[in-house]
């Protein structure tokens, strides 16, 4: 029943090469065809865009191929999208700009940062401003806002350096750029409010558990919020009820911590 099954979380466990992306296909095509919710993929290995490949090597048809119109990828890496032949409607840019606190504290144990040093981010965004990621990564900023809170002791300059240094890490992805002249966010939204089905291919970008976590989360906490508001306009008689959003996580224990 798959009205049902999309009104609560669902998983899909096994070991490795027993065929729980095989399954989670038929599942997510059975969803496509009957309309029942509209789907947002985080595809962190590229297996349900375009097409991949079995375990013989036989080449297996996506969902974009089975359903045409009815689904769209999108890339953070789209030199290997292209590479393997999938058709891409939108490439996924993130500006430093749009990164919040709440995105890097979702990183904080695989970037191993303290609780002192997670306090520290709400800090430091609050007194840099919307360009706070920017500036840190700027090695010739003198980030003289901050120089009375080290003064006073209120921000202490090695938590200060060891954020910089672990933020460094963001230099090796190239999907985060200094500036984005799109919200992508709001690209994928325009696409869900239609009630396409839209897959997120990671590329290379799929081998970095970083890049993936931090993705998902800043992708989904702000559906989370457009959805919320949606759903209270429409209990305000303001508006109508949002299309009911399944969000299809690979590796989700990953998530768990």
């Amino acid at each position: 029943d798959l009205r049902r099954l999309v009104e609560r979380s669902a998983g899909v466990f096994g070991k490795t090469g027993t065929g729980k992306t095989f399954l989670t296909r038929t599942l997510l095509a059975g969803l496509v065809q009957e309309g029942v919710a509209v789907n947002l993929v985080f595809d962190m290995h590229n297996e349900y865009g375009w097409k991949s490949q079995d375990e013989t090597r036989q080449e297996v048809k996506g969902l974009r191929q089975i359903f045409h119109d009815k689904v769209s990828v999108f890339t953070l890496d789209e030199e290997s999208s292209r590479r393997r032949g999938s058709r891409i409607d939108g490439v996924v840019r993130i500006g430093y700009e749009q990164i919040e606190p709440e995105d890097v504290d979702s990183l904080a144990s695989l970037m191993a940062l303290s609780d002192l040093q997670v306090g520290a981010l709400y800090f430091l965004r609050r007194r840099l401003g919307k360009g706070w990621v920017s500036r840190l990564l700027d090695e010739h900023d003198t980030l003289e806002e901050l120089n009375a809170a080290l003064e006073q002791g209120t921000l202490h300059g090695g938590t200060l350096g060891t954020i910089q240094r672990k933020l460094g890490l963001f230099r090796r992805f190239g999907f985060l750029q200094a500036q984005s002249p799109e919200d992508p966010v709001q690209q994928i939204l325009d696409y869900l409010d239609q009630g396409v089905n839209v897959v997120l291919e990671f590329g290379r970008y799929g081998n970095s558990l970083e890049a993936y976590l931090l993705v998902a989360n800043f992708i989904t906490r702000r559906i989370h919020a457009h959805y919320v508001r949606r759903k209270e306009a429409a209990q305000g008689g303001q508006g109508e009820e949002p299309r009911p959003l399944v969000i299809t996580i690979e590796e989700a224990h990953k998530f768990l911590d």
